[in-house]
């Protein structure tokens, strides 16, 4: 699947993000710290094209979570800053 501007990894993560908050928003949670929506979000296969890899693999990963789950809960999930429970 060809997503303009964004690689198949991110895209995958950005609908795995997305449906985790609508699943979150029907159960009555309004908002989420990011220690925590990254822990309930399925991780896309790391096979995908655009996919963390190496040694800092990890990092990576959280910074694009970061950076998607931001720009997608924008306006319709709150993500507070803090530690998980």
């Amino acid at each position: 699947m060809k997503v303009t501007g964004i690689s198949e990894f991110e895209h995958a993560l950005s609908l795995n993000i997305l449906e985790t908050c609508r699943m979150a928003r029907a159960d009555g949670t309004a908002a989420m710290s990011m220690a925590c929506l990254q822990q309930c979000v399925p991780s896309p296969s790391a096979l995908l094209p655009g996919a963390p890899r190496g040694a800092n693999a990890q990092y990576y990963y959280a910074q694009l979570f970061a950076a998607v789950a931001r720009r997608i809960c924008k306006g319709y999930f709150k993500i507070t800053e803090g530690g998980g429970a």
